[in-house]
């Protein structure tokens, strides 16, 4: 069997051209590389050099087995690097955070497929605001964040790879007294409702006050909470309003449960969903593979 320590050695020689500056590289003794070099000829069965006075040349025979030998070299190094990922991705810890509306969309679907099949791996997921994800990307407790990143400001050393955008808007249980009526009558009667919403990036707050006819955000009666799903089960046991996604109220839409409200245009709802990491970073094998498992969810 040939090993693979003779064929760098053998590649070593082949480089430097003798044996002296050959066993300097190696940190061997001369007579080490030469017994090296004899016991690989005759485990090929073939002579690999010519001995000379002031060096060495390969045979036509050592010159085949050398482009051989860098091949199998180079795959050895690939098999070693890939096993040293695949460890990364078996045993690695990786975390993320994800903005409010998108984790109801995405992530448990996520989370449950990562605990099928990387069942070792540690994963920290901090469901926020962006604002506060943000903070946590720059002080480097993040390997990476999806948003929604229409209201960002231009942020530079980050990577902003675009994910399926979400479609916001604000929605009624089935039964609610706007559901149903006209977009006038709606923004004539809105203000008179409370309004159930995670916490907003400033501009947003400026575009819903005016929407109720308020002066400020803080003046719209209703709660605020980072927890989508108790959101949604408060608006189905009360008439409020809820801002949300259509993604996120997917089901409940199609069942009649919930009904979106005509007050904005098609195009005024699309938000941009982002999957944000500092450039600067180095993400592990755990981050990288969970960052592809997310997007290969959303091309499905």
């Amino acid at each position: 069997m040939v090993s693979l320590r003779r064929l760098q050695h053998f590649l070593v020689l082949a480089e430097e051209g003798a044996f002296s500056r050959a066993a300097r590289h190696l940190h061997l003794t001369q007579p080490a590389l030469t017994r090296s070099m004899q016991t690989l000829e005759e485990s090929l069965g073939l002579q690999l050099l010519e001995r000379r006075h002031d060096g060495i040349t390969l045979t036509s025979a050592g010159s085949a087995m050398l482009a051989r030998a860098k091949r199998v070299l180079g795959e050895a190094g690939a098999m070693q690097s890939e096993a040293e990922q695949i460890r990364g991705i078996e045993v690695g810890q990786v975390n993320f955070g994800v903005g409010v509306l998108p984790e109801a969309v995405f992530l448990e679907e996520v989370l449950a497929r990562q605990a099928a099949e990387r069942p070792h791996l540690t994963v920290h997921a901090d469901i926020s605001s962006w604002v506060r994800l943000y903070e946590r990307l720059q002080r480097d407790e993040l390997d990476f964040v999806v948003a929604m990143t229409r209201s960002l400001p231009p942020i530079s050393g980050y990577r902003i790879i675009p994910l399926p955008p979400q479609h916001q808007g604000y929605f009624v249980r089935g039964s609610h007294p706007l559901a149903g009526a006209g977009a006038g009558e709606i923004r004539a009667r809105l203000q008179g409702y409370p309004l159930l919403s995670p916490e907003m990036p400033a501009a947003a707050k400026e575009r819903i006050a005016r929407l109720f006819g308020k002066p400020a955000f803080d003046e719209i009666g209703g709660l605020r909470c980072d927890n989508a799903p108790m959101l949604k089960r408060l608006a189905l046991r009360s008439d409020v309003v809820l801002f949300s996604t259509r993604e996120n109220l997917r089901e409940e839409l199609l069942r009649g449960e919930f009904v979106w409200l005509p007050v904005m245009s098609e195009a005024e709802g699309v938000l941009d969903l982002s999957l944000v990491y500092p450039e600067h970073r180095y993400l592990s094998p755990a981050a990288r593979w969970m960052m592809e498992r997310i997007q290969a969810y959303f091309r499905e």
